[in-house]
């Protein structure tokens, strides 16, 4: 910011009265050529008017030629927005859209054309995609360049107990702490594209990280409020063992015997198996994910004579006017689902 300084200078005359004995006349002051007149007036302020000034220029990030990406879940998109704001030149393509259950995505003709158009395409990893993916790729063209957030992350392996079609579990965008590293593989897919804009994504996902930090001690302070003892889960599948080991949870059951809606419909004997498990743990409620049926459920909540709660985020976000827009807001909002029902 330009400042403008404007100094008045004051000229001030002093005048010197110089003392005599009585029998000597007092001399007469002879002024110098450079005093001022003893009448002089005020001097009036000089007035300055500030030049306009120039309108400071930003220069905005640019990519050197149009980018086009390809997200394949909804949190996959939410990092590739972050750490590519305010960079002009980039359209992003989510796959598999708000609401729709990941596991069981049919892609459309829409999405093998954006795919198809694409210069890389973002995926979670760990298996997640593994149904629907190679079959995209293929009728894209059978080739594109694959970044994959799960690249370094510590997975956790699928519990023994749960046919899957994974090795380990891919639902670790519920730990803040994990995705922050799959926010840092989203940006070095990015910069590895275009070298002009590595500066202004890895600042952005700086920032966005930033935030996750603050989102993650945010909850961490939210869980406390629960008694440990108390700190115990029912979901619909099992997809929500990240976010428990990190906060202290135990998922003690699940409707659906799996880390994926795809995993097989749950049995009587299943069903059953659960009620009595729960019953004498004083399970307060069952909680509904949202894009998964509730029918079922609500049954099992029924039998074991305990309330449903709706509605988790797990595998998907809600639109720009529901609770869990973006990836943080749907951190929040479990957290504050999970705290008001078993505190």
């Amino acid at each position: 910011m330009m400042k403008n300084l404007l100094v008045a200078s004051t000229l001030t005359v002093v005048a010197l009265a110089a003392c005599a004995p009585a029998f000597t006349p007092a001399p007469t002051a002879v002024p110098k050529p450079t005093d001022p007149p003893k009448n002089t007036q005020a001097l009036p302020t000089a007035t300055t008017v500030s030049p306009t000034a120039a309108p400071i220029v930003i220069a905005v990030p640019k990519a050197a030629k149009p980018l086009n990406l390809s997200a394949s879940t909804v949190f996959v998109r939410d990092a590739l927005v972050n750490v590519t704001q305010g960079i002009q030149g980039i359209t992003i393509n989510g796959i598999v859209p708000l609401g729709a259950d990941p596991h069981e995505y049919e892609p459309t003709p829409k999405d093998v054309k954006a795919v198809s158009d694409s210069q890389a395409v973002f995926i979670n990893g760990a298996g997640f995609e593994e149904v629907w993916l190679g079959k995209l790729i293929k009728n894209a063209g059978g080739s594109r360049p694959i970044v994959d957030l799960s690249e370094g992350v510590k997975l956790n392996k699928i519990d023994a107990q749960f046919q899957s079609e994974f090795d380990n579990d891919p639902h670790y965008w519920q730990d803040p702490e994990r995705w922050q590293q799959a926010v840092n593989n989203a940006a070095k897919g990015v910069a590895a594209l275009d070298a002009g804009i590595a500066d202004a994504v890895k600042k952005n996902a700086e920032a966005y990280i930033a935030k996750i930090q603050e989102t993650d001690a945010m909850i961490k302070t939210e869980v406390a409020k629960i008694p440990a003892d108390k700190r115990v889960l029912v979901t619909t599948h099992d997809a929500f063992s990240y976010y428990a080991q990190r906060y202290g949870f135990k998922v003690v059951g699940t409707v659906i015997p799996g880390p994926s809606t795809a995993s097989g419909a749950a049995t009587p004997r299943n069903i059953k198996a659960l009620v009595d498990k729960i019953k004498p743990l004083g399970v307060k409620a069952i909680f509904v994910e949202e894009g998964v049926n509730p029918k079922l459920t609500e049954a099992v909540a029924k039998e074991a004579g305990i309330g449903v709660i709706e509605k988790l985020y797990l595998d998907t976000l809600s639109d720009d006017k529901g609770p869990a827009a973006t990836y943080l807001d749907m951190l929040r909002h479990n957290t504050m689902t999970i705290v008001g029902a078993l505190k």
